[in-house]
């Protein structure tokens, strides 16, 4: 049975161990519940992360891996503050 410790998260000290406390969790569910797949995504968190940390107006920029197919999105041609146009066209022509 997996237990979620409050004690144990009042005791981190930064968004790093935060990230490996909610990794642990989840991983343990995982483990109970026979899934079957890795949802260990904590190397994709701490990234995102630090390109958050480094400058919270273009780490929607990055490109990022798919935990589940391992293929890197694209990198957008129009920086994410400055993409203003939402249309279904705009978005299938990227």
């Amino acid at each position: 049975m997996v237990i979620f410790s409050h004690s144990r998260m009042d005791d981190l000290k930064d968004a790093d161990e935060q990230i490996d406390f909610q990794t642990t969790y989840v991983t343990d569910l995982v483990k109970e519940s026979n899934y079957g797949y890795s949802l260990d995504v904590s190397e994709f968190l701490h990234a995102w992360f630090k390109y958050k940390m480094a400058d919270i107006t273009t780490y929607r920029d990055q490109s990022y891996t798919s935990k589940h197919t391992g293929t890197k999105s694209p990198v957008r041609d129009i920086p994410f503050m400055k993409a203003f146009d939402d249309s279904m066209q705009s978005f299938l022509k990227q």
